[in-house]
Protein backbone atom coordinates (compact mmCIF):
# COMPACT_ATOMS: atom_id res chain seq x y z
CA UNK A 1 0.00 0.00 0.00
CA UNK A 2 2.71 3.04 0.57
CA UNK A 3 4.08 1.88 -2.71
CA UNK A 4 0.47 2.72 -4.16
CA UNK A 5 0.99 5.77 -2.27
CA UNK A 6 3.87 7.08 -3.15
CA UNK A 7 3.18 6.39 -6.85
CA UNK A 8 -0.49 8.50 -6.51
CA UNK A 9 1.67 11.26 -4.68
CA UNK A 10 4.49 11.33 -7.71
CA UNK A 11 1.61 11.85 -10.16
CA UNK A 12 -0.45 14.61 -7.97
CA UNK A 13 -3.07 11.80 -7.60
CA UNK A 14 -5.22 13.12 -5.16
CA UNK A 15 -7.70 10.72 -5.58
CA UNK A 16 -5.69 7.94 -5.82
CA UNK A 17 -3.16 9.28 -2.58
CA UNK A 18 -6.20 10.14 -0.75
CA UNK A 19 -8.09 6.01 -0.80
CA UNK A 20 -4.46 4.82 -0.75
CA UNK A 21 -3.68 6.37 2.68
CA UNK A 22 -7.49 5.45 4.32
CA UNK A 23 -6.08 1.56 3.05
CA UNK A 24 -3.13 2.27 5.12
CA UNK A 25 -4.79 3.14 7.70
CA UNK A 26 -7.22 0.18 8.12
CA UNK A 27 -4.51 -1.90 7.36
CA UNK A 28 -3.16 -0.74 10.64
CA UNK A 29 -6.61 -0.16 12.34
CA UNK A 30 -7.15 -4.28 11.49
CA UNK A 31 -3.78 -5.26 13.06
CA UNK A 32 -4.85 -3.70 16.27
CA UNK A 33 -1.46 -3.62 17.89
CA UNK A 34 0.33 -0.89 17.95
CA UNK A 35 -1.50 2.00 16.66
CA UNK A 36 1.18 4.71 16.67
CA UNK A 37 1.94 4.47 13.19
CA UNK A 38 -1.44 5.79 12.62
CA UNK A 39 -0.10 9.59 13.60
CA UNK A 40 1.54 10.46 10.70
CA UNK A 41 -1.24 8.94 8.13
CA UNK A 42 -4.00 10.86 10.52
CA UNK A 43 -2.21 14.03 9.09
CA UNK A 44 -1.65 13.36 5.57
CA UNK A 45 -5.37 11.89 5.48
CA UNK A 46 -7.11 15.52 6.65
CA UNK A 47 -4.49 17.41 4.23
CA UNK A 48 -5.77 15.34 1.63
CA UNK A 49 -9.27 15.78 2.57
CA UNK A 50 -8.80 19.28 3.17
CA UNK A 51 -7.48 19.22 -1.08
CA UNK A 52 -11.33 17.78 -1.65
CA UNK A 53 -10.84 14.47 -3.28
CA UNK A 54 -13.62 12.92 -6.06
CA UNK A 55 -14.26 9.54 -4.47
CA UNK A 56 -15.00 6.49 -7.01
CA UNK A 57 -17.80 5.75 -5.15
CA UNK A 58 -19.62 6.40 -1.66
CA UNK A 59 -17.68 3.59 -0.89
CA UNK A 60 -14.73 4.19 -0.90
CA UNK A 61 -15.38 7.96 0.63
CA UNK A 62 -17.03 5.73 3.50
CA UNK A 63 -13.88 4.03 3.77
CA UNK A 64 -11.57 6.83 3.86
CA UNK A 65 -13.81 8.69 6.42
CA UNK A 66 -13.92 5.98 8.51
CA UNK A 67 -10.30 5.37 8.56
CA UNK A 68 -9.88 8.94 10.08
CA UNK A 69 -12.68 8.51 12.40
CA UNK A 70 -11.41 5.17 13.81
CA UNK A 71 -7.85 6.41 13.93
CA UNK A 72 -9.31 9.55 15.65
CA UNK A 73 -10.89 7.49 18.30
CA UNK A 74 -7.56 5.26 19.28
CA UNK A 75 -5.65 8.11 18.92
CA UNK A 76 -7.01 10.85 20.50
CA UNK A 77 -6.13 13.64 17.70
CA UNK A 78 -8.07 16.47 18.05
CA UNK A 79 -11.57 17.31 16.75
CA UNK A 80 -10.28 19.53 13.84
CA UNK A 81 -9.58 16.37 11.50
CA UNK A 82 -12.51 14.84 12.74
CA UNK A 83 -14.51 18.13 11.09
CA UNK A 84 -13.03 17.96 8.33
CA UNK A 85 -13.46 14.42 7.40
CA UNK A 86 -17.68 14.99 7.95
CA UNK A 87 -17.60 18.06 6.32
CA UNK A 88 -16.44 16.44 2.94
CA UNK A 89 -18.90 13.96 3.06
CA UNK A 90 -21.43 13.95 -0.06
CA UNK A 91 -24.85 13.30 0.86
Amino acid sequence: MSAAFQLFEAANNVDGETVACAAIMHSHLYQFTDMTPLDPWIDRLTGLLERRPRFPSAAAELQVVTALLLAHSFRGHGARSSRSASNGCSN
